[in-house]
Parts: C-alpha cells; sequence; structure tokens
C-alpha cells in the first residue's frame, strides 16, 4: 500500500507530499546535474508523454495519476509536478519530484495521494530520464566499476540527462541559449467535492517535521499545553491535509481520544510533558503575528468549524516541555464531524510518529586558522570590473558594473542603464527571472558594503563609490516600484510578489517612494496570493 511520506523540511500546508511503492522523493538540490528543457533534444519522444488520473478518489490514496513516455535509450523514470497553486502562479516550482530506477525505454510512474479537490484544478508536471550508460562509480582506494552497489562509492562521472518539455525556461531566440523554450504540460483534479449533498465522508493526512527539541528548563516563562509566549517548550506542527469525499462543508470538527505514547517504554503520557493541540489554521493576521498569537483555536473542545472539511487546512500542534523524556513516540487522535451538537460520518483516526530529541546544545568553537580563498583577488576585481572577463563556451562573463552602466549591452538582457534609456524594464513581465527580482538590488546593496569595508577594494572607505553602487541598486528595484505605485499593486501575480528588496532599500536609503511601494503591495487585493 502507498503511504504518505513525511517532508522533512519547513512544513507548507498547501503541499501534499507522497511516495508510491518503489518510488523515492527527491527534493531539490539532490540531482548531481540540473535539469534544463531538453537537454538531450529527441531522446524523450514527444507524442509519448502522457498523464491520466484515476477514475475514483480512494480515503486512503487520494487520487492517482499515471505517467507514461517512451525513450530512445534505455534510462530511469524521473517526474516533476507542479501543484496547483504553483502552476497557476507561474512559480516554476516543483513541489514533487519522483525517481523510479527502472532503466527502460517505455516509462510508466503512478503518483497517488492527489487531494479529493483544490481550489484551482490545473497542475502541470514535466518528465525527465537519465541513462545508466556513460555512469561510472569509484570506490574507496581507486577501483572503478560501473553499476552502483557494494561498499560506499563516489560518483566520478554522470549519465546524459533528457528531461521534456520543462522546466519553464525563457523563450529560444537567436543566442538560443541551451535549455530554452521549456514548459509544462497539465493535467486536471476536481475543483469541487464529487457529492456535496451525500453522507458526511472525509479524510486527513498527516503531514509534517518527525523531530522535536525537549524543552530547555533554563527558558522563561514555563509552559503549559496551550501558552502562546512560553519559552520553556518547544513545538513540533503537523498539517491536517482535509479532503472532503461527499457532504457539506460546514460541519465543525473535534479532535477527541488523544494519546501519545512513549513508544520505546510502551507507557502512555500522562504527565502533560508532551501535548497535543488542535489548531484551526495557520493563516497568520499579518507578518510577524501579533503577540501572543500561534493559530485560532477552541480552548474548549478542540474544534474547528468551517476549516477541517473545506478549504483551509488544520494543524496538530504537539510540544514537549523540559520534562519531556527523549525517545520515540506515537500521537493518535480520531476527529469527528459534528453539527448542532450531532455526530456526522464516521470519525476519521489519525496516527502519527515522531521523535522527542534531547535538548539543543551548542558550543562555539573559534577556527584556529584563516587559510586564504583560493581566487579571492579575480573573484573581487570581477565584482567591480566593467570589462567583461572570459567565461565558458565563449560568453564572457559580465560584472555588477558591467550589467549597471553598460549603456550598448542588449544581448541577451539589457543593462540597468541601458534599458532604461531605451524603454526596457519599465514595466515587469510575468517572467519573474528578471533584474526588478528583488534579487537584483539586493546584489548591489551586497556588492556597495563589500567595496566599502574591504580593505584593498577600489572602493573601500570611499563614499563616492558606496553611492554608485547605491544608485544600481535603485535601478534594479525601481521599474517595480513605479509599477506597483502606479497600478496600485494590481499587476501583481503570485509568483511576483517582491517587497523584500524594497522593504531593504527603504531601510537604507529612507526612499519614502519605497515604503509606499511596499504599503501598496501589503493592502492590494491580490487575487492569487497564497493563503498560509
Amino acid at each position: 500500500m502507498r503511504t504518505v511520506i513525511r517532508w522533512l523540511c519547513t512544513f507548507a500546508i498547501r503541499q501534499q507530499v507522497l511516495m508510491p511503492t518503489l518510488l523515492y522523493i527527491i527534493i531539490a538540490g539532490v540531482f548531481s546535474a540540473p535539469l534544463f528543457a531538453t537537454v538531450n533534444s529527441g531522446e524523450i519522444i514527444p507524442s509519448s508523454v502522457s498523464a491520466t488520473r484515476s477514475s475514483t478518489f480512494d480515503p486512503i490514496n487520494g487520487y492517482s495519476v499515471t505517467f507514461r513516455w517512451t525513450t530512445v535509450h534505455r534510462s530511469n523514470s524521473i517526474v516533476l509536478i507542479e501543484n496547483s497553486d504553483d502552476y497557476r502562479g507561474s512559480t516554476n516550482y516543483s513541489s514533487r519530484q519522483i525517481v523510479q530506477n527502472d532503466y527502460v525505454t517505455n516509462h510508466t510512474v503512478v503518483v497517488d495521494h492527489f487531494p479529493a479537490y483544490s481550489y484551482s484544478g490545473t497542475w502541470g508536471y514535466y518528465v525527465a530520464s537519465r541513462q545508466l550508460g556513460g555512469v561510472i562509480w569509484r570506490q574507496p582506494g581507486g577501483a572503478i566499476w560501473r553499476q552502483p552497489g557494494g561498499p560506499p562509492a563516489t560518483p566520478y562521472t554522470a549519465g546524459t540527462w533528457a528531461t521534456y518539455p520543462g522546466p519553464a525556461t525563457p523563450a529560444c531566440n537567436s543566442a538560443h541559449v541551451p535549455g530554452c523554450g521549456g514548459s509544462y504540460l497539465t493535467f486536471n483534479l476536481p475543483t469541487a467535492p464529487t457529492n456535496p449533498n451525500g453522507t458526511l465522508v472525509f479524510t486527513l493526512w498527516p503531514i509534517g517535521g518527525q523531530n522535536v527539541y525537549q524543552g530547555d528548563p533554563a527558558e522563561s516563562p514555563a509552559c503549559t499545553p496551550t501558552e502562546k509566549n512560553s519559552r520553556e517548550c518547544n513545538d513540533l506542527y503537523i498539517a491536517l491535509q482535509a479532503n472532503l469525499m461527499s457532504g457539506p462543508a460546514d460541519r465543525m470538527v473535534q479532535m477527541q481520544n488523544v494519546v501519545i505514547s512513549n513508544t520505546d517504554t510502551g507507557r502512555r503520557v500522562t504527565d502533560n510533558s508532551v501535548t497535543a493541540q488542535y489548531l484551526c489554521n495557520l493563516g497568520a493576521p499579518s507578518n510577524p503575528p501579533p503577540p501572543g498569537w500561534d493559530g485560532a483555536y477552541n480552548l474548549t473542545n478542540n474544534s474547528c468549524y468551517n476549516a477541517t472539511l473545506y478549504s483551509t487546512n488544520t494543524t496538530l500542534r504537539l510540544r514537549a516541555n523540559s520534562r519531556a523524556v527523549p525517545g520515540h513516540y506515537q500521537v493518535t487522535a480520531r476527529f469527528q464531524a459534528q453539527y448542532g451538537g450531532v455526530n456526522y460520518g464516521n470519525p476519521v483516526a489519525v496516527t502519527y510518529n515522531f521523535m522527542v530529541l534531547p535538548k539543543a546544545s551548542f558550543t562555539p568553537t573559534p577556527p584556529g586558522s584563516f587559510p586564504e580563498i583560493a581566487g579571492l583577488a579575480t573573484w573581487q576585481s570581477n565584482m567591480v570590473n566593467p570589462t567583461p572577463y572570459p567565461g565558458h563556451g565563449g560568453t564572457p562573463y559580465r560584472s555588477g558594473e558591467s550589467w549597471c552602466t553598460d549603456n550598448k549591452k542588449i544581448n541577451p538582457w539589457w543593462s540597468l542603464d541601458n534599458g532604461n534609456f531605451a524603454g526596457y524594464f519599465d514595466l515587469p513581465s510575468s517572467i519573474f527571472f528578471e533584474a526588478w527580482n528583488y534579487d537584483g538590488g539586493r546584489v548591489y546593496q551586497q556588492i556597495a558594503d563589500y567595496d566599502y569595508n574591504i580593505l584593498g577594494m577600489p572602493g573601500y572607505q570611499n563614499p563616492a563609490h558606496r553611492d554608485h553602487w547605491k544608485r544600481c541598486a535603485e535601478l534594479a528595484l525601481e521599474p517595480y516600484k513605479d509599477t506597483a505605485l502606479a497600478t496600485k499593486g494590481g499587476f501583481i501575480w503570485e509568483a511576483n510578489q517582491f517587497p523584500y528588496g524594497l522593504a531593504m532599500n527603504y531601510l537604507r536609503t529612507g526612499d519614502p517612494t519605497m515604503q509606499q511601494a511596499v504599503n501598496v503591495l501589503a493592502a492590494a487585493p491580490i487575487q492569487s496570493q497564497r493563503r498560509r
């Protein structure tokens, strides 16, 4: 039976995590080489790529989608899936990455635990494969062999990658940057409950981390199971992904019969050293939240109204205080839907395993030596040198200075000065990998700091140099700021919400228009803004 895998990074309520039998979740960054669109053009046969959703929803495993494609050579099977919120917002972020090391030419990957329905029903995906031929592994001691196995080994070279048709990348032009022209294929899930007038049937999928530290008795104030300002205890949050298959969405749901057990000793926790609290949501009313806020919940009966069964995922908070015994634990509870004091449908049982770790400790150890950084002088020079310097494949790299002030640069992108003079960058497009992304302004602010504070740099302790880099930061942020003010934030879609650079620039310069743009974005009714 396929099972839900706990995502071991910062949990996001809007994401679901899965692992079909014999499939392995690969988190972004695990791949030894980046996946670009059609790296090996022609290896994946486009007409063979398909995604087929199951006809029924399984309360345990959800909807399943079967992905199929054909490759010219034998290779493994990889599917990268972008959930409906990210696809609708054009974030180009694959929330699921599944690898099946089958090394075939006819690829079939079945992925389950898709939700019963979602607000936006269109999901994106692309497929990838990596050939086994050419993979060479080197064992400790130097022996070389071609198949993984045996003692731990270090990869020596990698096989050939092929992806289709994504990830999403800029359109191809005369420069024809490798990997250009990538996109997503799509499949659809329902956008509403299947039978809203039928018997109430729902399920909950627990998703979250697995470890929480024992509380620290030296911290104060001391905590209780529901205290909101405590520092003594530590919390682990488990998202309860809700799926309403049948029945109305206005039922109140109670958490009942909570049992927390230490599985190492077989004993039930009865001293409140580890407790469970049912939170109705984590949608903070502001950022940062008001003092003492950590989610809405009913202290009297552990209930949530109009949340669990519809669109807002609820949360189970596990709290360990300083008396919690380190070890392995399991929490079990049932969730009963009610309306007017009457039970509706069968209760949903939830079981979750987690671990309490010993109190966190840290002993700083100052370094004993400070070796020189290889290539530091070259890196420092390249940062501020207006002349392009050699790169790979005949394409010169350009420094921060070049990207800011080169009035002739137009390929593949315009410089900041040339862009403003020529009319480019005046209005941000829907592609968020452009200069007005807050990273652009932030990079120039960091160059300003480094050039001014590091002995040996040409701008060391020179206010004129620092002002020059500040100007570059303003140029990078100006189009985004101007458009936000002119449209009152109306042009912003989910993937293009970048107030951070504006805020950082305001804190550095005091520019009131930067603060004004941030305030506009904070108040704008952005249609596709995520619920968190």
